[in-house]
């Protein structure tokens, strides 16, 4: 299944810096820069692909939601863009190998009777009338 998921690149052009395209003498490489900026609660992961994906992620992981990759490596914009992409690309594709089940639903009872009545219906009744309408 391939990512559903949006993300934003960010590029910046100098016009007054130094616009050489390549080789040793240029000095200002601040418009070679790629950044893709993107919200981990678009990526709808499981509790624990989400974990897995923030400690790929390491010191990228400022403790929002939303998150970036930056890379300067290249002389290019279009290898740097393509090298960040390659990162998120692997970071997300390894998150996804993690367990996609709800730990916390056979782990907590009390989260467990929440999310049941949350689905089905607060009362016994309700729940029983949802269930019996859901397997029609």
């Amino acid at each position: 299944m391939p990512p559903d998921f949006e993300w934003e690149v960010t590029s910046v052009s100098y016009p007054a810096g130094d616009t050489r395209e390549h080789g040793n003498t240029r000095t200002d490489h601040r418009d070679k820069k790629a950044k893709i900026t993107f919200d981990l609660r678009d990526m709808n992961l499981s509790p624990e692909q989400r974990e897995r994906f923030v400690f790929l992620l390491g010191p990228r992981y400022k403790g929002s939601h939303v998150n970036k990759i930056v890379c300067n490596k290249f002389l290019s914009f279009q290898e740097n863009y393509l090298k960040c992409l390659e990162q998120l690309r692997e970071i997300y594709w390894e998150a996804l190998r993690a367990p996609s089940r709800c730990a916390t639903l056979t782990r907590n009872p009390y989260r467990r009777e929440f999310l049941i009545k949350k689905k089905y219906g607060k009362t016994k009744e309700e729940r029983k009338a949802n269930l019996k309408a859901e397997k029609e």
